[in-house]
C-alpha cells in the first residue's frame, strides 16, 4: 500500500497530462483483433505447461492467435489510420535491432526469474538474500531507463 500512495503522489508531481487528438479515430479492428490474437496466444503458452502441445487447449489456442494476428496484420496495412504501423517491419535494421533487444531481454527477464530459485534451492540461501540479489539488478534497470531518452533530448538525433 505506501508503495501505491508513493506512486499516485509522485505520478501526480511529475507525470505530464497527455493531450488526446480529437481526429484520430481509435482503431476498433486493430483493438480487436490485437487483444484476441495475443489473449488466444498467451492462454495457449500457459496451457502448454499441464497440457501436451497436440490437445485443442494449446494448439487449437495458440493456432486461432496467430491466425488473429495474421489477419491484424493484414487489416492494419489496409487502415487509414492503424493502430499499429505494419510497414516499419520493411525496415531490415529496424527488425534487427528490436529482435536483438528482445532476444537480450527475454534473456535477462529469465536470469531474474530463474536466480532466485537457484540461490534458494542448490545454494540454501534464505529466502530474503534470494530475492535481494537480483533485485540489485532489476533496481539498476529502472534507475537506468530513462537514460536514453535523456541522451536523445540532449543529442538531435532526428
Amino acid at each position: 500500500m505506501p508503495i501505491g500512495i508513493l506512486g499516485v503522489v509522485l505520478g501526480w508531481r511529475w507525470a505530464r497530462e497527455d493531450r488526446v487528438h480529437p481526429h484520430h479515430r481509435f482503431d476498433v479492428p486493430g483493438f480487436v483483433l490485437s487483444s484476441t490474437g495475443f489473449g488466444l496466444l498467451l492462454f495457449g503458452l500457459s496451457q502448454a505447461a499441464t497440457h501436451d502441445w497436440i490437445t485443442p487447449e494449446v494448439a487449437g489456442s495458440v493456432m486461432a492467435g496467430l491466425l488473429a494476428l495474421g489477419v491484424l496484420a493484414v487489416v492494419e496495412l489496409r487502415a487509414a489510420e492503424p493502430m499499429l504501423a505494419v510497414r516499419l517491419f520493411g525496415i531490415r535494421s529496424l527488425v534487427g535491432a528490436t529482435t536483438v533487444i528482445s532476444l537480450a531481454l527475454a534473456a535477462m527477464m529469465g536470469g531474474l526469474f530463474i536466480i532466485p530459485i537457484f540461490l534458494q534451492v542448490p545454494q540454501g540461501q534464505s529466502c530474503l538474500a534470494s530475492v535481494l540479489i537480483p533485485f540489485s539488478h532489476a533496481s539498476a534497470i529502472v534507475s537506468g531507463t530513462p537514460l536514453p531518452c535523456d541522451v536523445r533530448a540532449r543529442v538531435d538525433v532526428m
